[in-house]
């Protein structure tokens, strides 16, 4: 599996990457908007954007370049290692369509959207051509 991190911080990049390889996820980190991020994003199963971190022209480019190329899309305003961490968890569980236990014992079923209450992604954004927000 291979997550692209769009924003963040500099210093963390090191930290973003260990996480990762301990999840056994390949990781790329782009701590700042770069050209041709539609090329970079192509062949990526995932995108985690931390919104505090990036200007407002690379957050467009991001969205614009994972609804292209219909890539998930996750948007965090914080970028700690704990936010990314909680967040490659999720990932993996719902890529995985690992199973729990229900609350009290019962029967196993198959996670659809959030395999648990401590894993909630925020939902993905709509693919929806040429939408803007008022």
């Amino acid at each position: 599996m291979c997550i692209v991190v769009i924003g963040g911080m500099d210093r963390l990049a090191p930290h973003y990457r260990e996480e990762a390889k301990r999840l056994g996820i390949s990781l790329r980190v782009f701590p700042t908007f770069e050209r041709d991020m539609q090329q970079k994003l192509r062949n990526s199963d995932g995108v985690v954007l931390f919104t505090g971190k990036i200007s407002h022209a690379g957050r467009r480019e991001a969205i614009n370049a994972a609804r292209h190329h219909n890539i998930p899309l996750y948007q965090f305003h914080n970028c700690g290692l704990c936010t990314l961490r909680d967040c490659l968890r999720c990932l993996l569980r719902n890529a995985t369509g690992e199973t729990t236990p229900p609350e009290g014992g019962g029967q196993t079923t198959r996670n659809t959207a959030y395999p648990d209450d401590s894993c909630q992604l925020p939902p993905r954004l709509p693919q929806m051509a040429g939408h803007r927000h008022a």
